[in-house]
């Protein structure tokens, strides 16, 4: 594994894709090589207001598996799922107390 040549050859893909060569991966026992496709594209979380009580949140691009998590607090954290959880856009309250929203990928 330490001779693959990972990284060897880099190539963008397109829309936050790369294409990553290992010129001598021995993953089939012939020392072939092998192409890795990783995407480092991660959504944008965006909060919009639409009235003096009501926001939308939304992220682009619309990545599937990617959840919304809340917390009232930062110190310490402590996150939860969204009641929204993957839904894409919501509507959220600003009555409500200062709280803290981020996107994961569980």
């Amino acid at each position: 594994m330490n001779d693959d040549w990972f990284g060897v050859s880099v190539a963008p893909a397109g829309d936050g894709l790369a294409v990553i060569g290992a010129q001598f991966d021995a993953a089939a026992a012939t020392n072939s090589g092998i192409a890795h496709l990783f995407s480092q594209a991660t959504p944008t979380l965006a909060i919009v207001p639409v009235s003096s009580d009501q926001a939308t949140l939304s992220w682009t691009p619309d990545f599937p598996g990617f959840v919304l998590q809340e917390t009232d607090t930062l110190a310490p954290a402590n996150w939860t799922i969204s009641a929204s959880g993957y839904t894409n856009p919501i509507g959220v309250p600003t009555s409500k107390p200062l709280r803290s929203f981020r996107l994961i990928k569980p």
